[in-house]
């Protein structure tokens, strides 16, 4: 197995993303490395990588995007709603089912916001995995507050990033790019997210 190299890198240039997307030894920065793709500017590239079905990491970039998309669905201010069509509009043009069904995803996380016709009980579960869960986390969905007139739903434990999780097991060696190796022992890294985000109030089909 190739050591994995540590770019270190949280501005790569077009050439560097490319190295890092078709090579699965290569790591942009060795904690963070999602928030790293965490920028509008790299849309374009990105889903032009995860639509090459040779591409290693395109699930991984997929549910990055899928990640940061997400909380601007959740909190962000319109303008930054604005970053989530342009990711619409670019993911029309791909051919690969796994960015179909992400695009999709992403157009009903804008609906959600965007609110419309009242949702029931049974539609509220599909819309809090869209808007909690998306493709790029593991955690459970419950009811905690039923009654005729309103429902909550919250995450019952903190989501873990599924790709962190297949990327972080057992021992690695690392090499950075000052060719200083360290050895790692990665563990599960969670994600801490506010335990209750949705609440659906019959006639009212926006969250809360």
């Amino acid at each position: 197995m190739k050591d994995e190299i540590v770019l270190n890198d949280w501005n790569p240039s077009e050439q560097t993303l490319r190295y890092w997307a078709y090579n699965e030894h290569v790591l942009l920065d060795g904690q963070e490395e999602d928030l790293v793709l965490h920028q509008e500017a790299y849309l374009p590239l990105l889903l032009e990588f995860a639509d090459d079905p040779v591409c290693p990491k395109a699930h991984g970039i997929l549910a990055a995007l899928d990640y940061f998309l997400m909380y601007l669905v959740l909190r962000g201010a319109d303008p930054h709603v604005e970053t989530v069509k342009k990711a619409v509009v670019l993911a029309k043009h791909a051919k690969s089912s796994i960015v179909i069904e992400w695009r999709k995803r992403q157009e009903r996380g804008l609906r959600h916001r965007l609110g419309g016709a009242p949702i029931d009980r049974e539609q509220a579960m599909p819309a809090a995995h869209d808007l909690l869960i998306g493709s790029c986390r593991v955690a459970t969905l419950a009811f905690v507050d039923d009654n005729p007139l309103t429902w909550e739903i919250e995450l019952s434990v903190p989501p873990f990033s599924v790709h962190r999780q297949q990327r972080c097991h057992g021992a690695s060696r690392r090499v950075d790019m000052s060719g200083k190796p360290q050895q790692t022992t990665a563990s599960r890294k969670e994600i801490s997210d506010p335990r209750r985000l949705i609440q659906r109030k019959c006639g009212d089909a926006c969250a809360a």
